[in-house]
């Protein structure tokens, strides 16, 4: 029983923390929020931001990359404007960043924007 008292005591010290760095409006919000919704829309947006990895990819993905570079930024657009949506419903800023792969040859730097505006 004491040891069960400490643990949640322990969780009760690190959600504090957690309110502390985003604000009481932040966190109040994020308690009204669908959780699972932004379970999955986190999921989804580090999933889509590792599929347009080049770096992480297999080598014959890396092979065909100008082939499917175009769809798999594409994916990631989508994700993370879901993700956006949600994150501005608990009140967090994140800047929004549009992917331009017309302006980029190979697709490599378009993800910079992505991974450098958005904490993954």
């Amino acid at each position: 029983m004491v040891a069960l008292r400490n643990e949640v005591d322990r969780l009760e010290q690190q959600v504090e923390q957690i309110r502390q760095t985003i604000g009481d409006e932040v966190f109040r919000r994020l308690k009204a929020i669908d959780r699972q919704e932004l379970t999955r829309a986190a999921g989804l947006f580090r999933a889509a931001v590792d599929q347009a990895t080049k770096a992480k990819q297999p080598f014959m993905t890396r092979l065909v990359w100008p082939f499917v570079c175009k769809a798999r930024f594409g994916r990631l657009a989508e994700a993370g404007e879901s993700f956006q949506k949600i994150s501005e419903q608990i009140g967090l800023s994140i800047p929004a960043v549009h992917l331009r792969i017309a302006d980029t040859a190979n697709c490599s730097n378009s993800l910079r924007g992505w991974s450098m505006g958005i904490p993954v």
